[in-house]
């Protein structure tokens, strides 16, 4: 059984949220959101997350924070952290190599892994 790489998008312009969740399940990840820093670290604690992808373009203090928060207790999640404008081209390309880079290293969470259940 294949199983999707979990995405968890963070994001507080809801806009943004929607958009980035949509252009990620379209490529192929199971996707979870939070507005901030508090919705992201519930997200984590309560399901397997693979990689964050966190838009730093308004509050990079509140990016940095939130990542610190996950880390603290899942220090091997992978970390994307937008600092500029991305137009959907790049959004899918992005979403796309990522999704390649779990298939190629049968990372921990993606592929057919024993003890990860789809919560």
């Amino acid at each position: 059984m294949d199983i999707q790489p979990r995405l968890l998008v963070i994001d507080a312009d809801a806009v943004m949220l929607t958009s980035l969740a949509s252009v990620a399940a379209e490529e192929g990840f199971d996707v979870r959101t939070a507005a901030d820093v508090d919705g992201a670290v519930r997200q984590c604690r309560s399901s397997y997350i693979d990689v964050v992808l966190i838009d730093a373009r308004g509050d990079r203090r509140s990016a940095a924070d939130a990542l610190s928060s996950i880390r603290t207790f899942k220090p091997s999640v992978r970390a994307v952290v937008m600092n500029a404008p991305i137009g959907p081209d790049r959004l899918h390309t992005l979403f796309a190599r990522l999704r390649s880079s779990f298939r190629n290293a049968r990372m921990p969470g993606c592929g057919s892994v024993p003890g990860r259940s789809q919560d």
